[in-house]
C-alpha cells in the first residue's frame, strides 16, 4: 500500500513530535511519503495552501481530508477504509490543513472527510495521531497483536 500524507506546516527534525511520527512510520511496513507544504505567506492563505495541496494529488488517488466537519471513526472503521483501498491498489492521500483549516476546494476533492474529534489539535500532533492510526490499521490487517478490543 502506498500512503501519502500532505501536511501544511513543518515539524522540526528530531523534535518529540518528529521522533514519534518517524517511529510509527518505521513500524508500518507500507510505503508512507510525508510531504510538508510550507505555510503560505500570502494574504489568502487557505486558497494558496489549497492550490499547493491539490497540485500533489493525482486524479486516481483516494483522498482523505482531516477536517472538523468529518466523520468520527473507530479504529476498525478507519482500518476498513484503508483495507478496501489496499485491495484495489489505490494510493491513499491524507491531507492535514494549516492553522486556518482547509479551503472548500480541498474538502470538495476529498473522497472522505474524517475528524479526530471536535477539539482543535495542533497539526504537529495530528500527524502523530494519524501515523499511529495508520500503524494500528496495519497491525489489525496483518494480525499483529498491537490492537486490542
Amino acid at each position: 500500500m502506498k500512503i501519502k500524507i500532505l501536511s501544511v506546516g513543518k515539524i522540526a527534525k528530531s523534535s518529540s513530535e518528529d521522533l514519534l511520527l518517524q517511529e510509527y512510520v518505521k513500524r508500518t511496513k507500507w510505503k508512507i511519503n510525508i510531504i510538508e507544504i510550507p505555510d503560505s505567506q500570502k494574504e489568502n492563505k487557505k486558497l494558496d495552501d489549497a492550490s499547493r495541496i491539490l497540485a500533489e494529488i493525482n486524479k486516481d488517488d483516494f483522498v482523505i481530508a482531516l477536517d472538523e466537519r468529518g466523520d468520527n471513526l473507530s479504529s476498525m472503521q478507519f482500518k476498513e477504509i484503508l483495507a478496501k483501498n489496499l485491495d484495489i491498489g489505490k494510493e491513499i492521500v491524507f491531507i492535514i490543513g494549516g492553522a486556518d483549516g482547509l479551503d472548500e476546494s480541498v474538502r470538495q476533492r476529498a473522497n472522505k472527510l474524517i475528524s479526530f474529534g471536535k477539539m482543535t489539535i495542533p497539526h504537529k500532533l495530528v500527524r502523530v495521531l494519524l501515523a499511529e492510526q495508520i500503524y494500528r490499521a496495519y497491525s489489525i490487517i496483518t494480525n499483529h497483536p498491537y490492537h486490542r478490543e
